[in-house]
């Protein structure tokens, strides 16, 4: 729900004070994983330095922390965002395949570590990201 509310707020106000859809896009994609990056550090770093121990005592909750502003971003792009075959296709594997799974699996800190970079970077146009 906190990553659904931050991408539509983000997403009301972007795409309504920028010239293009681009660069709305843009702006929404730099901070959704801005905020990734921030929530999934710690969890990435003790991943690193304890790999054996990754998966252990790690409540749920949590790894939604990170998976809700990627699945947010994913559903924001499909409504808002002019979108191609591809897009769907992507869209629809990202959030019910592998949303579904990293949320209702107990990965650990994986699942965080693993945000860290799925949600990646956007340098094409929003119809190709």
């Amino acid at each position: 729900m906190t990553g659904m509310s931050l991408v539509y707020v983000l997403g009301k106000h972007f795409l309504r004070n920028t010239s293009s859809d681009a660069s709305a896009w843009y702006l929404i994609h730099t901070l959704v994983n801005a905020v990734i990056v921030v929530l999934a550090w710690d969890d990435l770093v003790f991943c690193f330095t304890n790999p054996l121990r990754a998966h252990e005592g790690f409540p749920l909750g949590r790894a939604k922390d990170t998976m809700s502003p990627i699945i947010a971003l994913h559903i924001f792009h499909i409504l808002a965002m002019p979108c191609t075959t591809e897009d769907y296709i992507h869209h629809g594997v990202s959030v019910g395949g592998v949303g579904s799974v990293g949320c209702a699996v107990p990965w650990g800190r994986v699942l965080n570590a693993t945000n860290f970079f799925i949600c990646g970077e956007c340098a094409k146009e929003p119809s190709a990201c």
